[in-house]
């Protein structure tokens, strides 16, 4: 089911999430530079051109196409203080069918842990995904040691499924992660 609208823009008590444009590009390269080894232990190993604002403004274009074909959907957090990027939340790899679910992957900006800033946009981007999306079930996973991680999931009601072995390939190595789940209790068939 593509996506025909504009993207949506949450707000909340203390940020704006949204889709990033070309204007956000020149911010959004240097908060990714700025978080590069916060962000290690958690991601993937990024070429080096991830961190340029070329990289970025080919992405605003992807990432809005996923969207449109129902998916990713990929926001940005922007605190409301000042107007800049503190983290980023995305719904992706939508599966419509049996499952009408996805995964959540999300990062905040080290200079802004601790704040429930994280929890709050994430709280958001659930209503959304429950709400407008219609998905009945999103997965989050994380690494057993990243216990702020785990808490801020088991705040939002995410419960632990297990333990994936060798789950995902991190800054060059595979790692365990934990893998949790909500499901909306609301979910309606699609007409």
């Amino acid at each position: 089911m593509p996506q025909t609208k504009t993207p949506p823009r949450l707000e909340t008590a203390r940020l704006v999430l949204r889709f990033p444009a070309l204007e956000d590009v020149p911010a959004i390269a240097r908060y990714v530079t700025a978080n590069r080894e916060h962000f290690r232990m958690a991601g993937p190993a990024r070429d080096p051109n991830y961190y340029t604002e070329l990289y970025w403004a080919k992405a605003v274009a992807d990432i809005e196409r996923d969207w449109r074909e129902d998916r990713h959907c990929h926001f940005l957090l922007f605190d409301k203080a000042d107007g800049l990027p503190v983290g980023r939340a995305r719904l992706s790899d939508f599966v419509r069918g049996a499952m009408h679910g996805c995964n959540l992957g999300y990062e905040i900006a080290k200079t802004h842990e601790g704040r429930g800033l994280m929890t709050e946009g994430l709280r958001a981007v659930i209503d959304y995904a429950f709400g407008p999306l219609n998905l009945h079930r999103v997965q989050a996973a994380y690494r057993p040691e990243n216990l702020r991680s785990g808490r801020v999931l088991e705040r939002l009601g995410f419960v632990q499924e297990g333990l994936a072995r060798s789950y995902l390939r991190v800054d060059g190595q595979w790692t365990d992660h934990v893998i949790t789940a909500l499901v909306n209790p609301g979910w309606k068939e699609p007409t």
